[in-house]
């Protein structure tokens, strides 16, 4: 399991004025990496999707890419494992590329 933090901008709906927040996302791969759940969130509200991907792995280049299924050629995000703990994770957000850096996250 994977999860990282990012910059957002949101409307306030009350003032309509835009604030800043932070966005947060988890990955979470099958045992057999098939498949991925992703959490998104935004840090101090209580609203999170999920959604279920299609994983395709690259073990020789430690890199991944997710879609919506099997008939989908449309990478929703891609990444890259760069470290023991780290990968960097992209994606695009109203037409906006996201890049950020995830930690593995462990169970204790």
């Amino acid at each position: 399991m994977w999860g990282g933090e990012y910059d957002i901008t949101m409307a306030n709906n009350d003032t309509g004025e835009k604030e800043p927040h932070v966005g947060v996302i988890s990955l979470e791969f099958s045992d057999d990496r098939y498949e991925c759940v992703v959490q998104k969130g935004v840090t101090d509200l209580y609203a999170v999707t999920r959604k279920t991907y299609k994983a395709y792995l690259n073990e020789e280049e430690k890199s991944f890419m997710l879609n919506e299924g099997d008939y989908d050629s449309r990478v929703i995000y891609s990444g890259k494992v760069t470290d023991f703990d780290h990968a960097t994770l992209t994606w695009y957000e109203n037409d906006k590329e996201i890049s950020i850096t995830l930690e593995a996250l462990r169970y204790e």
